[in-house]
């Protein structure tokens, strides 16, 4: 058999959570290799938390603008960045305790939780792990359809750009391997493995979409200063697994208005 065939069939036999560079192992060590991997997969599909502050002991350096980070006990998964750091912007994801709490309510199983409204301060990344929370969610589950709505479409795929394709394409090489995500287009994030989708839209898109199919979560950002909120919430509960609204503070906007309704329980579920 020709040593490429080779090589396809035993990446093949691995279930792709080898690259070629591990082939150069002996057999018996890429065998225990992909076996600690497949445990990893595992591990970290079932809940986001151990994802997001998760580290490979499988893979011990990242490049990051040109310069190597070497992690002899292994580099952590998510690198995301902070724009407020001018030295040192990209950055394993911050194990806070809060934002613990905060993934564990965006995932929980409880039906009235599949509602998350939260009106926050600036610089507290709940955006940023909304969308990677969305992230886990499609890496790991099938066909999931997710959509990030903003007012203007460019600031939607700015967020996708931003806060699901950057910390995706700074995962170790097996993990982009085992569910490709192509680069474009730019509007929508649909992985390879799993079939499922982020798609960037905006406020009239996000409504529309709602009256159109099941969507399996639903992340409202700035919710507080789209004028359409109450036309989406009217549209999307009553199909949507998961709707999560983030904003910071506004006031008088039909937006706001429709936010603070909603976040103050003044109107009733899927009736606004």
């Amino acid at each position: 058999m020709p040593r490429d065939s080779q090589l396809e069939k035993r990446l093949a036999s691995w279930g792709k959570v080898l690259t070629t560079a591990n082939l150069d192992l002996p057999e018996r060590q890429a065998d225990e290799l992909a076996r600690e991997r497949k445990h990893l997969l595992k591990h970290w599909s079932e809940h986001p938390w151990p994802w997001l502050v998760g580290v490979d002991p499988t893979t011990t350096e990242i490049t990051l603008s040109g310069k190597t980070q070497y992690f002899p006990k292994g580099r952590p998964l998510i690198w995301t960045t902070d724009e407020r750091d001018d030295k040192v912007p990209v950055k394993p994801f911050p194990n806070k305790l809060y934002l613990a709490a905060f993934a564990d309510l965006l995932v929980s199983p409880a039906p009235e939780r599949r509602i998350v409204l939260a009106d926050k301060s600036r610089q507290m990344l709940f955006t940023t792990i909304c969308c990677q929370v969305m992230m886990h969610q499609a890496y790991f589950k099938d066909a999931r359809r997710c959509l990030i709505s903003k007012s203007k479409l460019a600031d939607s795929a700015e967020v996708l750009k931003d806060k699901v394709r950057a910390p995706y394409n700074r995962l170790p090489e097996w993990l982009r391997q085992h569910n490709p995500l192509p680069d474009k287009p730019a509007e929508v994030a649909r992985f390879g493995r799993s079939r499922s989708y982020i798609r960037a839209v905006t406020q009239n898109v996000a409504e529309a979409e709602g009256r159109g199919g099941t969507i399996s979560i639903m992340l409202i950002d700035e919710a507080a200063r789209q004028f359409m909120f109450q036309q989406i919430m009217g549209a999307i509960l009553p199909a949507a697994g998961r709707v999560w609204g983030i904003t910071t503070p506004e006031a008088g906007t039909p937006g706001a208005m429709a936010f603070y309704a909603y976040f103050e329980e003044r109107v009733e579920v899927g009736k606004p």
